[in-house]
């Protein structure tokens, strides 16, 4: 003889259970919209992480990635830690990025943005450079104020707050 069991459950439907409630089929969507936002939020960390890492540890970059999986998550919140461990610096002083994830954010192209850091050094040097200094990295005038432009839309973006994806 073979028994077969049948296990029904109440997932939200009306009495009956022959149609789902409305409540339901709208936190399904809503729970659809919060998965896809949070891959999409999620999803990038990694990109960004590596675009930090680059900017800031570019000749050390694989000397921070291991000392950043290193540490523990609390110790990674006192910001005197990572300075420490990863700049070798207090954390008062001052330290500034080489400019490749704020200038991968403009229409740069990335042979451009390779040859200003590597030309200037840090974002300062870059964002302050002579149209002289420029015209040895970019072909013509015209390109120099496409440059000028866009880091005159980047300040904006930045001064107003807004989002600089």
């Amino acid at each position: 003889m073979i028994t077969l069991s049948v296990i029904k459950a109440d997932i939200g439907g009306y009495v009956g259970h022959s149609s789902t409630h409305p409540d339901m089929i709208e936190l399904g969507k809503e729970g659809t919209i919060v998965s896809m936002r949070l891959k999409e939020l999620v999803g990038n960390l990694n990109k960004e992480e590596d675009i930090i890492l680059k900017d800031y540890f570019n000749a050390r970059y694989d000397f921070a990635r291991s000392m950043l999986e290193k540490m523990s998550f609390d110790f990674l919140l006192e910001i005197p830690n990572l300075s420490r461990m990863l700049f070798e610096e207090l954390y008062d002083k001052q330290i500034s990025p080489k400019g490749f994830r704020l200038l991968g954010k403009t229409k740069i192209l990335e042979r451009h943005i390779t040859a200003l850091t590597n030309k200037f050094g840090n974002l300062n040097e870059i964002i302050s450079a002579s149209e002289e200094k420029l015209s040895e990295i970019f072909e013509n005038n015209e390109a120099i104020d496409f440059f000028n432009k866009e880091i005159n839309r980047l300040k904006e973006k930045i001064l107003l707050g807004k989002d600089i994806r």
